[in-house]
């Protein structure tokens, strides 16, 4: 468990160093080219090169909920507890239930009209299919979207 959690944390390393870093608004961002799907690990959203900054891009908003939310240290925290405990199953189930919590408030705070809700929904269900998930992260995640979909309507 912690050679996996050791690698994890080396992949984001070199995302960084592969990708274009840039600074707005006080945020960093990652450009990487072959990315499908945005994904925040601590203080740094990654992106594909397809997706422009926009403040009020709906993905680069849900991203940024992460980052404010600080999730990548619950991440981070369950990872560790997992390093130690790794044959406690509950630690897994719990990790589950916790990313879905993560998306919950991330989605909660995107959605103030019926229209923006239906709208959203649909850039979900097309960033669920561009599935392209890093462990660690906060992102996008198909085993979620269900889950998403019924407590947003």
């Amino acid at each position: 468990m912690f050679a996996r959690f050791f690698l994890s944390l080396r992949r984001f390393s070199r995302l960084a160093q592969q990708g274009t870093p840039i600074v707005d608004k006080g945020q960093k961002f990652v450009f990487v080219q072959h990315l499908d799907a945005a994904f925040t690990f601590r203080q740094t959203i990654y992106l594909p090169l397809h997706i422009p900054i926009d403040w009020t891009n709906k993905i680069i908003l849900h991203e940024y909920n992460h980052v404010k939310q600080q999730h990548s240290f619950d991440i981070l925290l369950i990872e560790g507890l997992k390093i130690i405990f790794w044959f406690q199953p509950l630690l897994y189930w719990y990790q589950q239930q916790m990313a879905l919590n993560h998306e919950f408030l991330a989605d909660d705070t995107l959605n103030a009209s019926k229209q923006e809700t239906q709208e959203y929904l649909q850039l979900l269900l097309t960033q669920t299919y561009l599935h392209n998930e890093q462990p660690l992260s906060s992102s996008f995640n198909f085993n979620l979207t269900k889950k998403r979909f019924t407590m947003l309507t």
